[in-house]
């Protein structure tokens, strides 16, 4: 079974908040539902609910959300448990910044059992809780050599790692292809990365074609490939990333069916 359905409604929220020394505020968010669909694999014994979100003011959904004020319930009224729910941007990766600048994300809610038989839609309630990243902070510049072991930068607010690591790709005619591996064990939602030579001066490598993006599930990491001026050995790496700045609640009240249509029980209002 797998079924899309176009949401016909919009559930929006704002947030703001002061930015302090060395950061950088985005401007007011309006959150906004665009589509979902209903996928079911084979032989799994669950259901994934995924919504389409846009933040319109330059922030981003952050994960994990809080689910815990939502009910699935079918037709039948078999209430169906919340396994697991995961927020996922969708980022760009253009050269040395990644976020969408429509704040795109996939907001990902998964059952802990399928439906009855007999069962026509389910019906989705309640309110969940989504962290924004507004402010816009930097990690320390780390000073990084090709082909050496992975330097580890400290989350300030978890203490996860987060390791970075610059391999060789091959060698172009004006200059060498590396490999900027970023791994992380925490849900950083990256911003933008700065490349600088040890004296400081600032470098714009070209990305060459697409990166293998963060998987945690399989603890790949996020693999960027850029091509860098001739003779490029050592480099200074500052990651920015994106702080949560609070949450946005938003009410969430409509039936799914399994034919692709989708019908909201009430009128919402911003």
């Amino acid at each position: 079974m797998k079924t899309t359905a176009f949401l016909l409604f919009f559930l929006c929220g704002s947030l703001s908040s002061p930015a302090g020394d060395g950061e950088k505020d985005l401007p007011r968010d309006s959150l906004v539902f665009s589509e979902m669909r209903i996928v079911h694999q084979k032989n799994d014994k669950s259901l994934t609910l995924s919504f389409k979100l846009s933040c319109s003011g330059g922030g981003v959904p952050l994960t994990p959300p809080d689910a815990r004020g939502l009910a699935v319930v079918d037709s039948t009224g078999k209430k169906l448990g919340i396994r697991n729910v995961q927020v996922t941007p969708e980022l760009s990766y253009e050269n040395d910044s990644f976020h969408s600048p429509e704040g795109k994300a996939e907001l990902s809610i998964q059952t802990d059992s399928l439906p009855a038989v007999q069962a026509e839609w389910v019906r989705i309630s309640g309110s969940i809780a989504i962290p924004m990243g507004r402010k816009v902070l930097k990690f320390p510049a780390q000073e990084i050599e090709v082909e050496k072991d992975p330097t580890i930068i400290r989350h300030p607010k978890t203490g996860n790692p987060i390791h970075l690591r610059i391999s060789s790709a091959g060698q172009e005619t004006n200059g060498p292809f590396l490999c900027v591996d970023i791994g992380n064990s925490t849900p950083a939602i990256l911003h933008s990365i700065t490349f600088q030579n040890p004296d400081g001066t600032f470098l714009h490598p070209t990305m060459m074609g697409m990166p293998a993006r963060y998987n945690p599930e399989n603890r790949k990491p996020l693999q960027l490939p850029y091509l860098f001026p001739p003779n490029t050995r050592t480099l200074l790496v500052t990651l920015s990333y994106f702080d949560e700045s609070g949450t946005t609640d938003i009410p969430v009240n409509f039936n799914i069916g399994f034919d692709g249509s989708a019908s909201p029980l009430k009128k919402m209002n911003p």
